[in-house]
């Protein structure tokens, strides 16, 4: 779409190459094969890695659609049962398709071609100066727009992807205008809305996608142009607004997420204390339309980047408005989620009746959510500070999606010690699960994996393999399927090796459309290549089969622990099998009888 201002869109930028840029920019160029859409950042190794088979973030589907848009396709052909008595089936060609999604640090160039560009950079809270704790810290934002302004081409429509604080888009739009003058443009509000770890089933099916613009004519057209890149979204999905109510909205948004997982963690404490099991508190309430089920899994508090500074910008403004009441308010939600943390220190060095001197506890979990390598605000470094100092043998950490070396980097980083010199004890970082369990006498579930959880020991293989299957998406919905339609396709016929398509190469149950490009090398220095070499697998190290508590219980000590800090375990068939499990909420009464006498009274609680 294009108007007397705005020329048609052929150049798509995003600038930030994080995980809202590059997921985004790489669904938008799914479905924009028209569109040259490219990625730009100033980390050059990390640019490189998502010019190469391992990209720097992992999420589910992300690495098929890079193939895809990335690397270009192949023409391929599969057939397709179009019904009737009796069914007609069909031979169906999809033409291959070139590349249109590029990664590069070159910035003025991508920048002066652009016809929309998308700002992805990190906004997190201040450190320094004025709102020191509260406020957002806009300097990367504001440097790319000072950046924009002064290379950008007449007419192009810049959009906030990143947080930002309510009031951004005006005034950006405002000091540009006024410093140049001759440079016509539109700022526009178009905040994501993903989870890690469904980030791309999230951009694929969203629930919204909300666009806010100026309240004038040409703010409105340009809204229309950025939704036009929406096209498979259906239409009653894509919200228009002001670009204030849209900044607003995703603070908001997130906001209120965190105040639900605050609020039935606050129920879950309770629920300690008096034995009643929370899981069954949170289906009497989510069977209210008023309420819903949604996040009201009680466990050990949210992390992630974006919960707690959109929180405490949310307490900046409404502070900034002599709102503190609103402000307190808000605040209240980010302590219940320390205290939640806080606690499961405590009990744990209560299961363990307080011994914990050489006692090794590993933590499986590192990410701050299951599905993810993002491991930023995760729950996990407030446990490790709790435990570093408490003379333990040893605190193991595994995690499905971390690279080790990324997980080893980081405790340095951010705890001040080595993964080999914490005091009183180490920090060891495994790439094998059950290793990661040996000899531990706690062991702590920080994530949900479903690799982690209890599978009843009688389902046989054949049971298992069933209840994973996905449906074939064949016959299509329309005369040609869309491109979600062919990934489901492409995914269902992964675990189908049995029924290859025309264009199948034998053995390639990567590809089984045959439609892939070999994927671009690697850097010498990359962390997947190296632990793959270690003989760990590819993604992660993400395993194949679930943790196997049998051999666990076999390799642990006494106590044999296990908190379970996300409430993915069978308490019950656990405890047949030897352990002592504990979790947020959902004690027996036998078990919460055995807890009541170790509470500490209220009021003592033991802060770290």
């Amino acid at each position: 779409m294009a108007s007397l201002s705005h020329p048609a869109v052929r150049n798509v930028c995003f600038i930030g190459a994080g995980y809202v840029g590059g997921p985004t920019a790489a669904v938008i160029a799914l479905y924009n094969k028209e569109v040259t859409v490219t990625v730009v950042d100033k980390d050059v190794a990390r640019i490189a890695r998502w010019n190469s088979q391992h990209p720097p973030i992992y999420e589910p589907r992300l690495q098929e659609i890079l193939r895809i848009t990335r690397d270009g396709t192949n023409t391929y052909q599969f057939n397709q049962n179009r019904g009737g008595n009796p069914p007609a089936e069909i031979s169906h060609v999809t033409v291959g398709r070139s590349p249109n999604l590029f990664f590069t640090t070159d910035m003025e160039k991508t920048v002066q071609t652009a016809n929309i560009i998308f700002i992805c950079v990190s906004t997190p809270t201040r450190h320094e100066g004025e709102g020191a704790g509260s406020a957002t810290d806009m300097t990367a934002f504001e440097t790319v727009a000072a950046f924009i302004a002064a290379h950008a081409q007449p007419g192009v429509i810049i959009v906030e992807k990143s947080t930002v604080p309510c009031g951004t888009a005006d005034a950006f739009e405002n000091v540009v205008r006024r410093s140049l003058p001759g440079l016509y443009f539109d700022v526009l509000s178009n905040p994501e809305f993903l989870a890690a770890g469904t980030a791309i089933h999230d951009l694929l099916y969203p629930a919204r996608v909300l666009i806010g613009s100026a309240r004038s004519g040409a703010g409105q057209r340009a809204s229309q142009i950025l939704a036009s890149l929406y096209n498979w979204v259906p239409k009653d999905r894509i919200i228009t607004t002001d670009y204030f109510s849209s900044e607003l909205a995703k603070v908001a948004a997130n906001a209120m997420l965190a105040q639900r997982v605050s609020s039935i963690n606050s129920i879950a404490a309770i629920c300690d204390a008096k034995g009643a099991d929370v899981d069954e508190v949170a289906l009497a309430l989510g069977a209210d339309d008023r309420i819903g089920p949604e996040y009201l899994r009680a466990g050990i508090g949210f992390g992630g980047s974006c919960f707690k500074k959109d929180i405490l910008s949310l307490v900046h403004l409404a502070n900034s408005l002599d709102l503190e009441a609103v402000g307190n308010y808000w605040l209240a939600v980010l302590e219940m989620n320390s205290y939640v943390k806080h606690s499961l220190v405590t009990r744990l060095f209560m299961g363990l009746d307080g011994l914990v001197a050489d006692k090794k506890i590993t933590v499986l979990g590192y990410a701050f959510k299951h599905n993810t390598n993002d491991t930023r605000e995760s729950p996990v470094h407030d446990i490790i500070r709790g435990l570093a100092f408490r003379k333990l043998s040893e605190i193991a950490i595994f995690d499905p999606c971390c690279p080790t070396e990324h997980i080893e980097q980081e405790i340095d980083n951010i705890h001040g010690f080595g993964t080999a010199t914490a005091e009183n004890g180490r920090v060891s970082v495994y790439q094998d699960v059950q290793h990661a369990c040996r000899g531990a006498h706690a062991v702590v579930l920080t994530t949900e994996f479903r690799d982690f959880e209890y599978e009843a020991l009688q389902m046989s293989a054949e049971a298992s393999i069933r209840q994973k299957k996905l449906a074939d998406p064949r016959p299509f919905r329309g005369a040609w399927p869309t491109e979600a339609e062919l990934l489901s396709l492409h995914y269902f016929l992964q675990q189908c090796p049995d029924k290859p398509t025309p264009s199948a190469k034998e053995n390639d149950n990567d590809d089984p459309l045959g439609q892939f490009n070999p994927m671009p090398p690697c850097q010498k220095d990359c962390p997947d290549c190296r632990a793959e070499k270690n003989k760990t697998e590819d993604k992660g190290k993400m395993p194949n089969k679930k943790l196997n508590w049998k051999d666990v219980h076999a390799n642990m000590q006494a106590p044999y622990l296990v908190f379970d800090g996300r409430g993915v375990l069978d308490i019950a068939r656990m405890d047949k099998m030897g352990f002592k499990v504990a979790t947020v909420g959902r004690q027996s009464r036998a078990e919460w009888a055995e807890w009541h006498k170790k509470v500490e009274p209220v009021g003592t609680h033991s802060w770290i």
